[in-house]
């Protein structure tokens, strides 16, 4: 008898999660979300970065992306290649740039400064160059994320998390 409420209670349960698994919100249609790898000795695991729900503010006129809780270099510098999604929509990416890297990156980066433990999202590595060159590159490179700039820009505004 023992068994038989045990195997009923667990068929119960089960069907009581699936339940609940069904019902549960469902990312909306326009949430934006970013997920990186994590890099981790040789195995590269995907996984959810944050939310729109964890951002505080984004500034456009400062590029920081400023989170609910702060990061500290140790949580975030065994991430890479930040994607950037509107609801399924991908946006862009962006490869985590730090201030003791010693090579160039022209195209977005995740850039987190040491000294202020701050996040920005810049536009290569390092922020400054006098290099027409490179700064032809990534004008280049900006212009074709351009649309979807305006995307995550958009999803900001509408949600008030853009700081003037």
């Amino acid at each position: 008898m023992k068994k038989l409420i045990l195997s009923f209670s667990l068929i119960l349960f089960v069907l009581f999660c699936k339940s609940c698994e069904l019902t549960r919100e469902p990312i909306t249609k326009n949430e934006l979300t970013c997920k990186a790898t994590y890099l981790n000795a040789s195995v590269a695991i995907d996984s959810l970065f944050f939310t729109e729900n964890d951002i505080e503010y984004f500034n456009p006129s400062t590029k920081e992306l400023k989170f609910k809780t702060s990061f500290k270099l140790a949580e975030i510098k065994n991430f890479d290649n930040f994607r950037f999604y509107l609801g399924k929509d991908s946006l862009f990416s962006a490869r985590l740039a730090v201030d003791e890297m010693s090579f160039m990156i022209n195209n977005l980066v995740f850039y987190y400064n040491y000294d202020k433990g701050k996040i920005y999202l810049e536009d290569g590595y390092p922020i400054w160059i006098d290099s027409s060159e490179l700064a032809t590159l990534r004008a280049q490179n900006k212009a074709k994320r351009n649309t979807n700039w305006q995307n995550f820009m958009d999803r900001l505004d509408y949600i008030n998390k853009l700081k003037n």
